[in-house]
């Protein structure tokens, strides 16, 4: 507002019109939070756009696993759980050829399913030293034999799951 002195008149105040950007740029917290508002929406889409321009894919936190919890294509719980089902099946076949030579092909389809590193060889074949082992199993002379080697070899891998290694 404006004073305006007229001798010994009355002083009336006329107000000043001030346009809107005036009023906010003399209101110093308006102005403040208006700037502050504009400059993180300003980055966040400016961030958004770089994502989808660099063909990135923004994951949730929740959606994504770390590959220490994996094993091979599948989570380490999941295969303990697989490995467990396994191994009573194995448990609850009793000189039952035919099931015997199926748990045996189950068993060896999982752990070729798992892609486990490639540490060693079977007749000049790359394979995982579990696999190779079952692979061996199979020359023994009895199904029965094979049947008890693959479990132990099941209840091994299963083992190397729950351990947990601590330095001294």
């Amino acid at each position: 507002m404006k004073a305006e002195d007229k001798g010994n008149e009355r002083v009336t105040f006329t107000p000043i019109k001030l346009s809107l950007k005036e009023r906010i740029e003399q209101n110093l917290l308006i102005f403040f939070l208006t700037t502050l508002g504009t400059g993180f929406g300003a980055g966040y889409s400016t961030y958004t756009k770089v994502v989808e321009t660099s063909g990135q894919v923004l994951v949730g936190k929740d959606t994504y696993r770390l590959k220490k919890d994996l094993v091979g294509p599948i989570l380490k719980t999941e295969a303990v759980k697989e490995i467990d089902y396994l191994i009573q099946l194995g448990q609850a076949i009793n000189n039952h050829d035919e099931k015997t030579r199926v748990w045996l092909m189950q068993v060896l389809a999982f752990i070729q399913g798992l892609n486990l590193e490639k540490d060693s060889e079977w007749n000049k074949h790359p394979m995982s030293a579990i696999e190779a082992d079952i692979r061996y199993v199979f020359l023994d002379p009895t199904l029965e034999e094979q049947r008890q080697r693959t479990l132990g070899i099941l209840l091994g891998f299963k083992a190397a799951f729950e351990t947990k290694v601590t330095n001294p």
